[in-house]
């Protein structure tokens, strides 16, 4: 299993292209309206359409822009885009395949159904993409693309802030703070993430996705927030806890004490970054729920094949039921497998623990493997 790996080529990491197509064909670049916050015409007033309990200030369909204040928007049943700008703005998009950023503020965004691309601060086609905010995405029924903060197509991506995520039923893919297709990416905050029915991806700080861009430019940095991943009791593909990179040789900084619960198929949950070169990790808690599932407690490689650096946090790793492999990383560790068949590996750890694990790494102790698992004692290797 590698981050690349999806069951279909929707939510992969290239696959964001049919969104930025998309993005362009409806007005983002003709229109300025992301890139330049010129308002569009929309219809002012309530006219009964509420948005997160309040009347609505502007309604519209196609291009709508908000004001520099705090704006109650409600959007179309077709393809909208919608800008917030400035303040604490509540949007709801209603059904189509939507474009929303909410703005500079703390916002308040309900995707509505279809395949919608949100976000909770700015998205830039050009140049890079400042924001950050504390925002609150509601993701509907669809194949959705969700960023906590801000989006640049063609330009670095910064700010973070301390967002709450929620994804419907499809395959969804979100990250915690600010996403780049071309550039770096940075910001980090203390974010809450929830997958829905679905082939969800989760990750909890910065996104810097396009494979062939030049190191460093594709670094993501940041501190590192302690974020609360989780993937739902149905199933996934993968949660990363910190920063994302797409670019061998590319470097994450920055690591926080997340979080992380997998789902019911066979997951990568990887506690740190994703990133060839990784110099900080923090203590993460890993609990994997039924399937066979990957859990990695420190950082890994671009593919999520191996452990990366010497920083290591003191992880906890549950796998749960299924035929799990559990590798911690550096420092000391506790491993639990649970039940089924599972391999347990504390890597570079010196006294780390491991139990319920049919088969342990000589990386463990023996005296620190705990108790025998039912079944006989686990096998050194």
């Amino acid at each position: 299993m590698t981050v690349r790996w999806v069951p279909r080529p929707l939510p992969s990491r290239g696959s964001w292209r049919p969104w930025r197509r998309r993005v362009l064909t409806t007005g983002l670049v003709t229109a300025a309206l992301l890139t330049m916050g010129c308002p569009a015409v929309a219809d002012q007033g309530p006219h009964g359409a509420e948005c997160f309990g309040r009347p609505a200030t502007i309604t519209g369909a196609g291009t709508i822009s908000g004001t520099p204040g705090d704006d109650v928007i409600v959007g179309s049943a077709g393809d909208d885009v919608i800008d917030g700008l400035g303040g604490d703005d509540r949007v709801c998009a209603l059904s189509g395949a939507d474009t929303i950023a909410g703005g500079l503020g703390d916002d308040r965004i309900d995707a509505g159904p279809g395949d919608d691309l949100a976000q909770g601060d700015v998205i830039r086609e050009s140049g890079d993409a400042v924001g950050g905010g504390d925002d609150l995405l509601v993701m509907g029924d669809g194949d959705d693309l969700g960023s906590g903060d801000s989006v640049a197509f063609n330009g670095d991506a910064s700010g973070g802030g301390h967002d709450r995520i929620t994804a419907g039923p499809g395959d969804d893919q979100m990250a915690g703070d600010s996403t780049s297709f071309t550039g770096a990416a940075s910001g980090a905050g203390d974010d809450v993430m929830h997958g829905g029915p679905g082939v969800d991806g989760l990750r909890g700080d910065s996104n810097a996705l396009l494979r062939a861009c030049d190191t460093p430019t594709c670094d993501t940095t940041g501190s590192g927030g302690d974020d609360h991943l989780d993937l739902g009791t149905d199933g996934g593909l993968l949660v990363i806890g910190d920063h994302n990179t797409f670019s061998p040789g590319a470097t994450a900084i920055g690591a926080g004490e997340d979080v992380i619960l997998g789902g019911a198929a066979g997951e990568l949950l990887v506690g740190d970054s994703s990133a060839d070169n990784a110099p900080v990790a923090r203590g993460d808690v890993i609990k994997g729920r039924a399937g066979d599932d990957t859990l990695f407690g420190d950082n890994v490689d671009v593919d999520a094949t191996r452990t990366v650096g010497t920083a290591g946090g003191r992880d906890r790793l549950e796998g749960g039921g299924g035929d799990d492999t559990l590798r911690a990383g550096p420092a000391d560790d506790f491993l639990d497998g649970g039940p089924d068949v599972d391999f347990c590996d504390g890597e570079a750890g010196g006294d780390d623990v491991a139990v319920r694990c049919e088969t342990v790494s000589a990386a463990c102790e023996p005296s620190r493997r705990g108790s025998t698992p039912p079944g006989g004692p686990a096998e050194a290797v």
